[in-house]
């Protein structure tokens, strides 16, 4: 008996911590993070930022995270109500003041909030783990699922099921929309095996103005998606068009058609257009 009770407990302490929080799955690696700034930290209450690098936000690392800070922020530091913003920079992270994007935000704020690519959130049982390329930008979020055996189909992917992870912000360039400019830009991009993103160049240059050829270049530039075991091409072509009503301010749309498509809108200037 003495021999079971020894036998069982050396098994309980085998266990993985991910294991022991009432989650579904077993994870082999728990990704390191840095803790960042303390927004709220009640008795109940949580809202803070961490950061991880850029290659943990997948879908297989994302849940297990989840489970540490559930581990952690839960069940040892009893909140009830748990928000953690997620980033991809340590500084960024530690930013003290950060402005919800509001008509008061900096330009600093917008820079800072582009280092967000996902979140974890729990509330009295209710709890899920966001994978945000775009966090300026709610059709661009996947909602990952925490149970054991399912799978998560990209809201944006290229190829079988490959997931964009991170993507920088694009609006309509605010000097092609002050002169009125629309026209197409058709990149060559490689994808390579770590996820990274190399624009190669501009294969119809001649249809679009320099300002939108820039602002696609950067765009395609900033993408990172899941690690594959080979590296992928594409070509994608950026649509810049003006539609609607005249405005003095510009009113942005972007449609995402991955792997090959993505489509940004404006209404065109009225007059002469802000000063930016």
């Amino acid at each position: 008996m003495r021999f079971l009770k020894v036998t069982m407990l050396l098994l309980c302490l085998s266990v993985p911590a991910s294991r022991l929080v009432g989650q579904q799955s077993t994870c082999d690696k728990i990704p390191k993070y840095k803790p960042g700034k303390v927004i709220i930290s009640s008795r109940t209450e949580l809202l803070r930022y961490i950061s991880i690098t850029p290659d943990h936000f997948n879908r297989s690392d994302l849940p297990c995270l989840a489970r540490e800070l559930k581990r952690r922020f839960v069940l040892m530091q009893k909140h009830k109500v748990v928000n953690v913003e997620v980033f991809d920079d340590s500084d960024a992270a530690r930013q003290p003041n950060l402005r919800v994007l509001t008509t008061e935000a900096r330009p600093s704020d917008y820079r800072i909030h582009q280092h967000i690519h996902g979140s974890y959130h729990f509330d009295m049982g209710d709890e899920y783990v966001l994978l945000e390329p775009d966090p300026r930008d709610d059709q661009t979020t996947t909602k990952l699922s925490l149970t054991e055996g399912s799978s998560t189909s990209c809201t944006l992917k290229i190829g079988p099921d490959r997931c964009l992870t991170a993507m920088n912000h694009i609006e309509y360039p605010i000097e092609a929309w002050r002169l009125a400019e629309s026209g197409t830009v058709e990149l060559s991009v490689t994808v390579a095996a770590d996820g990274r993103v190399t624009a190669e160049g501009v294969v119809a240059p001649e249809t679009a103005s320099e300002a939108l050829r820039d602002a696609a270049r950067e765009s395609a530039a900033s993408w990172r998606f899941e690690r594959a075991q080979s590296a992928q091409i594409l070509d994608v072509t950026y649509r810049f068009q003006l539609v609607g009503a005249p405005d003095f301010l510009p009113h942005d749309k972007v449609e995402y058609h991955l792997p090959n498509e993505i489509v940004i809108t404006a209404n065109p200037p009225r007059g002469p257009g802000p000063t930016m």
